[in-house]
């Protein structure tokens, strides 16, 4: 008898826990700070290479953009000055191979870049990448409010 008026109640417990989690638990806010670096990526590493961007998320919490750049007009040397650049202003690298670099600034954004010798090409820890065109660079832009594990990890 006990337990049936426990089971009926459940769901109002439920709901009011939910509701009151909702209220007690702290909203995330983009910080600008994180966003503008996002935006920033392209003008300030690689506008001379004359980029196509290609946009994927575009919300508040997580945003991400593609930049291709034709191999026959950034080299890898330029890539290299281009990650002590990145070094020079606080992002991490995180994974660093001959055609493959990952980027972290703070646990928000993350910039991977990929020098693609095939179609299909393996990061050091097996990630698959698969490219149209291997005569350009890939390089992927993201910001996640929440986070991004790879980024978070490599802080502690």
């Amino acid at each position: 008898m006990i337990l049936k008026k426990i089971l009926n109640l459940l769901p109002y417990l439920l709901s009011l826990f939910g509701i009151i989690h909702l209220l007690i638990l702290p909203r995330l806010k983009p910080d600008d700070n994180h966003i503008n670096t996002y935006e920033s990526i392209p003008s300030l590493y690689f506008s001379k290479y004359h980029p196509s961007i290609e946009y994927g998320f575009k919300k508040p919490e997580a945003k991400s953009m593609e930049i291709l750049i034709n191999k026959s007009v950034m080299s890898i040397d330029d890539m290299n000055k281009i990650k002590k650049q990145l070094i020079h202003n606080e992002w991490r690298l995180i994974k660093d191979s001959e055609y493959y670099f990952e980027f972290c600034y703070g646990s928000n954004n993350r910039l991977s870049i990929l020098y693609p010798t095939q179609i299909t090409e393996y990061s050091a820890s097996g990630y698959k990448f698969t490219t149209d065109d291997i005569n350009k660079w890939v390089i992927e832009n993201v910001y996640i409010i929440s986070g991004i594990d790879e980024c978070a990890a490599k802080m502690q």
